[in-house]
């Protein structure tokens, strides 16, 4: 539903999808169809020809999810960091998108190290195949340490 009719309203939603995440996290987690149905509205919204601004937002909430279900969503970590880097291989107007996508990345680096490091064939991997769109060879390069 959300895909044919409701991304429109995404930004205006943002508030309570925040809000969702945040205020009882742990009814959030506790049902991996929520995860799910908030990576689909971002990965549409991310996806999709929705503007910047929504994508921000989108970007945005991959990142309330991550810091605030630290450790309960790393499954989807390489999910969200494969969606913002490819948001990130097409055309960006604002520095605001770009560095929320960035943010994403960074912050699955920084709290969810372990999980990354474990997966960090993966992700360079990846990084690799996106090089040659992205203008991120710091974030390659750190990566590799």
């Amino acid at each position: 539903m959300f895909e044919k009719d409701a991304f429109d309203y995404f930004t205006d939603m943002m508030p309570a999808l925040h809000n969702y995440v945040t205020v009882d996290t742990t009814a959030f987690t506790s049902n991996s169809d929520y995860l799910l149905a908030l990576f689909n509205m971002c990965k549409t919204i991310l996806t999709g020809d929705s503007g910047e601004d929504a994508e921000c937002h989108a970007a945005k909430l991959l990142e309330v999810i991550l810091l605030q279900c630290k450790g309960m969503v790393d499954q989807c970590i390489p999910s969200f960091v494969e969606l913002v880097l490819a948001r990130l291989t097409r055309e960006v107007k604002t520095s605001e998108l770009r560095t929320m996508c960035l943010q994403v990345s960074l912050v699955s680096c920084m709290f969810i190290r372990l999980y990354f490091i474990s997966r960090i064939d993966f992700f360079t991997s990846l990084l690799e195949r996106l090089s040659s769109r992205l203008c991120i060879p710091v974030l390659i390069w750190s990566l590799k340490l």
